[in-house]
């Protein structure tokens, strides 16, 4: 042993004397100690099973403050849950007979040692747990998992698994306490479904107390609270009998709010409940700290809890409100029932709940993780042979991605893996399995592994009420994806806290589709910054290279064998004739030449000759290499900017709603009465070719066996069976321009350009100039690499400013009241 840690620190003589005693102990049992990482001691008592004694600290707990060695072990991941907590309990009992002292890592499965009963929660996932073969009511050795050798074993002990009515096993999360009899008062276990017959129903009467004894039981229970001022927290797992269609059986928001209310809360409370019972709008105005979040909540929790709405959605653009929505929640909760309490959950972004992206790993950022993560959820689905059990093909993923699951001697830049709010993963940091050379993610794997049901629900949260940080801990606690979790909860969620974005993106609207009706109650927070924050998600984005690149596509299925066979009148597929398909090129033609130059003369009006004097800049100077090797010295020389938008249409003046120039110059295209328009044509076109691949590629991963789906996209394209648009000689070059685009490089998107421009080509043409403006924005982009590629460059073309900038074109909604409405009409009618 060595008086160093794991970082090269010096232990002081005296904390290096009490781990010498330990290592000498641990030597005596058959520990031996590392040849290359002092002061880590191993045990392999039989292959596939080593136990480790770390006395390095680590860069949580130093060992300087606390000198019990970290326990951990590395066992064959095949072998039976309760052979390993056997072997673990063993092996802690063996350690303690021989005064060694030992501590657990803390972050991940690993509970401290209790004394409850078998079937806690708390077990679950403890090593040390109950589950060990051994039967927890007789005793006996029956050597399998589970806690008892039979079901009678299980009865006698734990008579509360077993609903009192059906007699049926009962998950612990839909188990209520039912009185029985209230003088003496007697409960018993049921299950929900049970519970509902008993009140509702004359199936068990036998279960059923008589009703002057319950109406006694509750008058005297008032009676003991009258005067208090905030009701006592109701007894946990006690159900309270009520009907439905009675009033005096109805919660009171006093009872369900969390502490002594203000004048003001309870103006505000009293206020919003006769509008909420007619399905109506509140707008509450308060200065800051006036308690709005709590006030709108509460209404809309007793809303729920009296069985008059059935979930809550509450929105806010602010993520430390979000938290604030999450703690009030919680903080009613306390005030009721067990059976009453709403599960909650904090909706955040990927960027957020990623464990690579949070810490930095794997080259993973905040900005690249969208990309990286699609990239490699696909290539773990894609892994999967639906042929044979996901599952199980998941879990070897798993298992053979768990830190030290190759070596008994892990090494420490792996060990104790990734580690993230608070909790530790098995999974390694620096490194992501494999299968068939291509990386997968772990994570994601687990995902499948749990056949997509996270083994935790909303009683492993605080108050039944997961924050962001609190899902991520959970889930990765579990090595379980946070972002799949948290979309495998929404549905079994009361009420969901998100941001705008949810509400009011497309792409991740889709979402809340099934959580979203007329029993969906809606709380916008911060609410006179909607309209502005909703703006910003309606703004449809076209980067003009994937526009350029779709001339490619259009060209290559105009000249493909089906279309050239086909006469200009006759139609090729999606009730499209050859003259609309090239109508379509010509307004595609029109429409790049025209965003070109709209461009060229922008930045030539406010740049003046620019591009020319960058030449003559480079021609004449002897520091041109330092020039080009710093080309934003050269964007600095000229005070040109580094982004810039540009509208491409009047902003006001006599001008003002008056048509863009791209738009006006396709009105100059000649066509016949009848006829589509240019963009019209080309936007079918290009939504018949998204249909074609949808379809095509579907068809194919079903004959390959490759149909695991993500079930959380919600740009998956819905794709038609009968699969007649591939039939056509529209289809059949579509199918021939995708083929060959696969076989080519360096794509920019997962499909041919063109098949993405549908929706936006539709919007340039279809929505309005008053309350939509059409921009460009350029962001600074070098591409001119050398002096031969500077005497090259077309300066004064239309096209030339490409060779510094990239552009996008912009539909921006400036009114977006139409979207508004539209969204609030989910949760009712809206004037």
């Amino acid at each position: 042993m060595k008086p160093v840690d794991k970082f090269g620190d010096r232990i002081h003589p005296s904390v290096f004397e009490i781990l010498s005693s330990y290592g000498e102990s641990l030597s005596n049992i058959g520990y031996s100690e590392s040849r290359t990482k002092p002061n880590l001691f191993y045990y392999s008592p039989t292959d596939g099973i080593s136990f480790f004694m770390d006395m390095r600290g680590t860069p949580v707990i130093d060992i300087r403050d606390d000198q019990r060695p970290l326990f951990y072990w590395n066992i064959d991941l095949e072998m039976e849950d309760w052979t390993k907590r056997r072997l673990l309990k063993e092996e802690r009992e063996r350690l303690a007979e021989h005064g060694v002292p030992l501590r657990l890592s803390g972050a991940r499965l690993f509970f401290s040692f209790s004394d409850s009963g078998p079937g806690e929660e708390d077990f679950l996932n403890n090593p040390f747990g109950p589950e060990d073969g051994y039967c927890e009511s007789c005793g006996r050795d029956f050597s399998d998992s589970g806690y008892f050798c039979s079901e009678d074993c299980e009865r006698e002990e734990r008579p509360d698994r077993f609903c009192g009515a059906c007699e049926e096993r009962v998950d612990a999360a839909e188990t209520i306490r039912h009185h029985v009899s209230y003088f003496p008062e007697e409960t018993v276990t049921v299950c929900r479904a049970c519970h509902n017959k008993i009140h509702f129903s004359d199936q068990y009467p036998e279960l059923t107390p008589p009703e002057e004894d319950i109406r006694r039981f509750y008058d005297e229970e008032q009676e003991e609270s009258a005067g208090e001022r905030s009701p006592p927290v109701a007894e946990s797992g006690i159900d309270v009998p009520h009907t439905p269609d009675a009033d005096e059986d109805k919660r009171e928001w006093r009872e369900i709010f969390p502490y002594v209310p203000r004048p003001a809360q309870r103006d505000g409370i009293e206020s919003t409940l006769p509008v909420l019972e007619s399905d109506g709008y509140v707008i509450i105005e308060g200065a800051c700290g006036t308690g709005k979040t709590l006030m709108s909540l509460t209404a809309a929790v007793q809303q729920i809890v009296n069985g008059e709405k059935e979930r809550l959605v509450a929105i806010t653009p602010l993520k430390q409100q979000q938290q604030q929505f999450v703690e009030d929640l919680r903080a009613i909760n306390q005030n009721l029932l067990e059976y009453e309490k709403l599960n909650g959950l904090a909706l955040i972004g990927k960027k957020e709940v990623c464990p690579y992206s949070r810490e930095g790993l794997l080259d993973f950022s905040p900005d690249n993780v969208q990309g990286k993560c699609s990239d490699l959820r696909e290539e773990t689905r894609d892994s999967f042979d639906e042929s044979l059990s996901v599952a199980e093909q998941a879990r070897s993923i798993v298992d053979d991605a768990y830190v030290g699951a190759d070596s008994p001697d892990p090494d420490p830049d792996y060990w104790p893996g990734v580690e993230t709010a608070g909790s530790w993963s098995r999974f390694p940091q620096n490194e992501l399995p494999s299968v068939d050379e291509s990386e997968v993610c772990p994570f994601y794997a687990q995902h499948y592994a749990y056949e997509k049901r996270p083994p935790f629900g909303f009683s492993s949260a605080p108050n039944h009420v997961f924050s962001g940080e609190d899902l991520v801990r959970t889930a990765v606690n579990e090595d379980y994806c946070p972002h799949s979790a948290m979309y495998a909860l929404i549905g079994r969620a009361q009420v969901l806290i998100a941001n705008y974005t949810h509400l009011f993106h497309d792409g991740v609207r889709g979402l809340l589709d099934d959580f979203i009706d007329e029993n969906t109650l809606l709380i916008v927070d911060e609410a006179h910054n909607l309209e502005a924050r909703v703006r910003n998600n309606l703004d449809q984005k076209k980067a003009l290279s994937t526009i350029q690149k779709s001339a490619d596509d259009l060209e290559e299925i105009l000249n493909r064998p089906p279309i050239k066979a086909c006469d200009l009148e006759e139609e090729v597929g999606a009730e499209l004739t050859k003259e609309d398909l090239k109508r379509a090129r010509m307004g595609l033609n029109t429409f790049i030449e025209e965003a070109n130059r709209s461009i060229s003369e922008y930045l030539g009006s406010e740049y003046g000759d620019w591009e020319q004097e960058i030449v003559d800049l480079l021609s004449s100077s002897e520091g041109r290499l330092d020039y080009l090797e710093d080309p934003d010295t050269i964007r600095d020389e000229f005070s040109l900017p580094d982004s810039e938008e540009m509208p491409l249409q009047p902003l006001g003046g006599s001008g003002q709603g008056s048509a863009d120039e791209i738009s006006a110059a396709l009105d100059e295209i000649e066509t016949k009465e009848n006829d589509l328009t240019p963009l019209s044509a080309l936007a079918k076109v290009a939504d018949a070719m998204e249909k074609t691949i949808d379809a095509h590629t579907h068809h194919l991963d079903t004959a390959e066996g490759r149909t695991i789906l993500d079930p959380y996209d919600t740009a998956t394209a819905n794709v038609d069976a009968d699969t007649d648009i591939q039939s056509t000689p529209l289809g059949e070059a579509a199918i021939q321009r995708y083929q060959q685009w696969v076989e080519e490089d360096g794509h920019y998107t997962d499909d041919p350009e063109l098949s993405t421009l549908g929706k936006f080509m539709d919007s340039w043409e279809e929505l309005d100039t008053v309350s939509h403006t059409r921009l460009a924005n350029v962001e600074w982009d070098w591409n001119l690499p050398d002096a031969e590629s500077i005497e090259d460059w077309q300066v004064g073309s239309d096209e030339a400013w490409q060779s510094t900038y990239r552009a996008s074109l912009r539909i921006m909604n400036c009114v977006p009241k139409a979207r508004i409405q539209d969204e609030l009409t989910e949760f009712g009618e809206v004037s």
